[in-house]
């Protein structure tokens, strides 16, 4: 290569990089033209890295040798086959962040209480992959079968106590394999107590299980080592603006009318638009109201009216109703009037799958 040619491409190369730093400086219509690729994110010094690093050392403190490789992606998943996770892209800049809350009304793991709950249980699929222990007998005999078909949603029953409560949704219902994950999850975290929280439930003997298992585990190098990344950002070809759509279009799907109609019977509309933060700071004020008040109940009734608020006050949000206005006392009781609607709506399968 001749120096001209060599001094061209440098030249190219450092407008490149320079033109990729400055994409944030988009105007917001240009970044919605933007494909997911040409973002040029990276993961390290991110809060959700600083997360990442803290799950690596809850499973180094039980003596888990698996350290999953984590990549960006559209979403938290974790690929059958690949002792790895996924993280969503709009973790790695406040920009994306704010964006994803005002074009979808939701940014999951946007705190580190809700992100910590995700990693922990996309790390608990990815053990899964590292370690195959779905294809044992003993893991078939306490969850259920790997092979089973994924519903597109399913139809939970909130006061099972053969399951877990940890992701919203009682997600442990949903299928054997997000079982063992939010099971292996519970008994991660360092702060679940699990021996007392679920010692008069059935699903204890599950956690009994992954905790002999983890020991027969410890220090041991699991057999699955691949660093596929599927579906990584750098691939994707959606512009943000598609990759909108297809959540707000999906969201749309998950509509019931009746909650609709009953949430603006009881609210009023704003009278201006709302930042996109508003909904998270709404929730997370009415669920510690919540918590104040109802710390005596047993804990799958906290858990049940923690998702009732949590998904009315969302939907309100979408729906651009004034879910803000008025005491946090008479909210909740608002909210939690629609208790058996929603409950009957969860019944019919409303509920649909994260992963």
């Amino acid at each position: 290569m001749s120096e001209r040619a060599r001094t061209l491409r440098s030249r190219s190369a450092r407008f490149e990089i320079r033109v990729r730093r400055r994409w944030y400086e988009k105007s917001e219509p240009e970044l919605l033209r933007t494909r997911l690729a040409d973002l040029g994110l990276e993961l390290a010094h991110t809060p959700i890295a600083r997360r990442v690093e803290r799950l690596k050392r809850e499973l180094a403190a039980r003596e888990i040798a698996l350290q999953p490789h984590v990549w960006l992606s559209t979403s938290w998943f974790s690929p059958d086959g690949v002792p790895g996770l996924a993280v969503p892209f709009y973790l790695a800049h406040p920009r994306l962040l704010r964006m994803e809350e005002q074009h979808t009304g939701e940014a999951e793991g946007a705190d580190g209480v809700s992100a910590m709950k995700l990693l922990r249980h996309e790390a608990g699929h990815a053990l899964d992959s590292a370690f195959r222990l779905h294809a044992s007998k003993s893991w078939r005999d306490t969850f259920g079968a790997f092979s089973a078909r994924y519903r597109a949603d399913y139809a939970p029953r909130p006061f099972r106590r053969e399951f877990v409560l940890h992701l919203d949704a009682w997600y442990a219902q949903s299928h054997a394999a997000e079982d063992f994950a939010e099971t292996f999850a519970v008994w991660l975290d360092p702060r679940s107590n699990w021996r007392v929280t679920y010692a008069a439930w059935p699903c204890i003997w599950k956690l009994e299980w992954i905790d002999a298992r983890m020991h027969e585990l410890a220090g041991r190098r699991a057999p699955v080592t691949n660093r596929e990344t599927p579906w990584a950002l750098d691939e994707c070809e959606w512009t943000l603006a598609q990759y909108y759509a297809h959540k707000r279009a999906r969201r749309e799907r998950e509509r019931a009318p009746k909650l609709d109609r009953e949430l603006r019977a009881r609210f009023a509309p704003r009278s201006e638009a709302a930042p996109s933060t508003a909904a998270r700071r709404h929730v997370a004020e009415l669920l510690r109201e919540l918590d104040r008040t109802n710390r005596k109940l047993p804990f799958e009734e906290r858990y049940v009216q923690r998702e009732i608020v949590r998904t009315l006050a969302l939907r309100g949000d979408r729906l651009g109703l004034a879910i803000d206005a008025g005491a946090p006392k008479a909210r909740l009781k608002s909210l939690l009037s629609l208790g058996p609607t929603i409950l009957e709506s969860w019944k019919l399968g409303r509920q649909r799958h994260l992963r």
